[in-house]
């Protein structure tokens, strides 16, 4: 379902007449699992978005466990108290001006997708104590998560297309007790990656894709990996080099997608077989 009537919140710390007939119909509909949230007219005011979001607290519905927000140019702030406490999936596409006050607190989100949210710059993720995935991309100005490590409970993580994040994880590493799958995706700056330390210990499989610039795998930086199962790399044209290493006892597939100088690698005294699918 679409927000498509513009309600005003009271400030003062109550609830619109509005807000409690518009709560109240979303409250009656048995099925509601999927709220979607767009403004009216794409060059619209933001103030119609900012008071559906307000009034979603009081939607008492068990069934309401996933938001999408979407194509909002004005700005909108987004605050955890905002959100039903039933809601488990969150989505937020195309606001182009989003703004998050606080930290996000929520007991029960498990799953979050931001993309193309040029004006997000900052994404703590400490507050959500279920969190199992979280996917960024298409982010200009997002550089960091905060400087609390991300929460134990997420265990799947994807970075797309955000320069600025990428020079933060190069230079301060992801600090994690349970994450255990990692993809990272369109990176330029990068000759050698990863570093020591760079990436948390519990990691399971890594996939590198679109690394334009990447030129060596450096096996220092995997080998206190002792969970490290799979490495996945996709559409680096420039890499050319895997640094002489200890490999974590672990390790069972290691996979190149695409051409590159790199076709075959002896690793120790087990040869790992590269493919190539030009």
């Amino acid at each position: 379902m679409a927000a498509t009537t513009t309600l005003s919140g009271d400030r003062s710390g109550g609830i619109s007449h509005q807000c409690h007939v518009f709560s109240l119909y979303l409250s009656s509909i048995p099925c509601l699992s999927l709220f979607s949230i767009s403004p009216l007219h794409e060059n619209g005011d933001g103030g119609e978005v900012q008071s559906v979001l307000e009034c979603l607290r009081h939607i008492q519905s068990p069934c309401f466990q996933r938001l999408r927000i979407e194509r909002c140019w004005s700005t909108i702030s987004i605050s955890g108290d905002y959100f039903p406490a039933e809601l488990e999936y969150l989505e937020i596409w195309k606001c182009s001006k989003l703004t998050f006050p606080e930290p996000v607190e929520h007991k029960l989100l498990t799953e979050i997708h931001v993309s193309k949210c040029d004006s997000v710059r900052l994404f703590p993720l400490g507050a959500l104590p279920n969190l199992k995935k979280f996917t960024i991309s298409d982010c200009s100005e997002m550089d960091c998560f905060g400087e609390e490590c991300l929460p134990p409970s997420l265990t799947s993580l994807e970075i797309s297309n955000c320069q600025k994040l990428e020079s933060w994880i190069t230079s301060n590493g992801l600090q994690s007790e349970g994450l255990t799958h990692l993809s990272l995706q369109g990176w330029n700056g990068v000759k050698s990656f990863p570093g020591e330390g760079c990436l948390p210990a519990s990691l399971q499989s890594l996939r590198l894709s679109l690394f334009r610039n990447l030129e060596t795998l450096d096996f220092k930086g995997l080998h206190h990996l002792t969970s490290l199962r799979e490495v996945k790399i996709e559409r680096c044209p420039k890499l050319k080099n895997i640094t002489q290493g200890k490999m974590p006892a672990s390790l069972s597939e290691l996979y190149i997608h695409g051409a590159c100088p790199l076709t075959e690698y002896d690793i120790g005294y087990q040869r790992y077989y590269i493919l190539r699918f030009l």
